[in-house]
């Protein structure tokens, strides 16, 4: 993943296994998947930017979702690559 050390600042690996699960039947229909989870907050929102502006990750396509996990919400961005 491009944001590894981000996901370890805004999230816990536990989250990102919950999305991982939450979106499994997506993820294994897309040729070399991705998957980035962040909260949706002002920060988080810097880094979705990052991600589609300076990586340009829906080159190849990707999907965004929304998510509860414990009262908080987070975007999970489904990126298929070459």
């Amino acid at each position: 993943m491009v944001l590894d050390e981000l996901n370890d600042f805004f999230v816990t690996p536990e989250i990102v296994t919950y999305a991982h699960q939450l979106y499994y039947e997506d993820l294994i229909t897309l040729y070399h998947p991705d998957l980035y989870v962040i909260p949706m907050a002002p920060d988080g929102e810097i880094e979705r930017e990052m991600l589609y502006n300076d990586y340009d990750i829906s080159r190849y396509g990707c999907n965004e979702y929304t998510f509860n996990y414990n009262d908080n919400l987070y975007t999970a961005i489904l990126v298929n690559n070459d």
